[in-house]
């Protein structure tokens, strides 16, 4: 007489532990991976705002003359900004107060040097004598008080 029983036997177990192992192992190392990704992610993101953040300071300086430049060092990673007019070869070099604007931040990921370089051009156009000192009489100006 065959008498049959519930459950697994051991070929079945053996067979559904093979297929979990495998399993486990592709997530653990797929997540060595990701982690990898999101670290050099942080890493070019880090140096993104560095680029941004000199050229606002670029913004904020006295007008800039071609062939300017400042650094800025902020957590490991070193900043360069320079301002120079478009190559004359370009269809951008005839524009009149046209600038080109680089600012390349570097750092070094794992013993590798790494860069990132963001590019703007500006319009900046030079105020007339008139205009520069109309400008200064109206800074030269007091605001008048408000009266409540």
């Amino acid at each position: 007489m065959n008498i049959t029983r519930p459950g697994f036997s051991l070929v079945e177990v053996l067979v559904a532990l093979v297929m979990v192992s495998i399993t486990i192992t592709s997530l653990l190392s797929l997540q060595g991976m990701l982690s990898k990704i999101v670290y050099k992610d942080s890493m070019q993101w880090k140096a993104e705002q560095l680029a941004v953040q000199m050229l606002a300071d670029s913004d904020r300086k006295e007008p800039l003359e071609p062939g300017a430049s400042f650094e800025q060092e902020q957590d490991g990673f070193k900043g360069k900004y320079t301002i120079s007019k478009p190559q004359e070869k370009s269809p951008l070099g005839d524009i009149k107060d046209l600038y080109s604007e680089k600012v390349t931040v570097s750092w070094t990921r794992l013993g590798v040097p790494q860069d990132f370089t963001l590019v703007r051009f500006s319009y900046r156009p030079k105020p007339s004598s008139a205009e520069a000192t109309a400008g200064h009489a109206r800074s030269a100006e007091k605001p008048a008080k408000a009266t409540t």
